[in-house]
């Protein structure tokens, strides 16, 4: 493998996001030649504001990482007026459930939490629900006429 393969090339260039200074470095060579050979197999080049996209979230992502909770306290503030201990104590009190589905919150790696539901209106904060119930919620326009024609459509199939 190596910059003359076209299809290890492509990755590294455009799903691994790698410049090709970085790319140059890694197989040893200038990287003018990364570039004729991105050329050569008709890869599109990356314009400035790509690239300049694409070095930021590198330069910023220890920050993220390490500010991961605060960005996510300055985000529940900014959108629904709540800090992150008003969500962790309305999750407590929700037994750490959906408060519609009652699906446990995922915890591990891949914590996923969950959507503050709110009233677009008012912008007052109902509870927390699984990324499921918030969609469907939303695409019936939290409308509960809608929901209770919804209820009775499914009842009416039920044996």
């Amino acid at each position: 493998m190596g910059y003359k393969d076209r299809d290890w090339l492509f990755d590294q260039y455009w799903n691994q996001k790698k410049s090709m200074r970085e790319i140059a470095k890694e197989c040893s060579v200038n990287h003018y030649i990364i570039s004729k050979w991105l050329v050569f197999f008709n890869i599109s080049k990356r314009t400035n504001s790509e690239t300049q996209k694409i070095a930021v979230k590198k330069r910023n992502k220890p920050k993220l990482i390490k500010n991961k909770k605060e960005l996510r306290n300055r985000f529940l503030l900014r959108t629904y007026g709540i800090r992150i201990e008003e969500y962790e104590e309305l999750l407590q009190s929700q037994n750490n459930k959906c408060a519609i589905c009652g699906i446990l919150v995922k915890r591990g790696r891949r914590k996923k939490n969950f959507a503050v539901d709110h009233n677009h209106e008012t912008g007052e904060v109902r509870g927390l629900l699984c990324e499921d119930c918030n969609r469907g919620i939303g695409l019936l326009r939290e409308d509960i006429g809608i929901l209770q024609k919804a209820i009775k459509y499914l009842e009416s199939f039920e044996d």
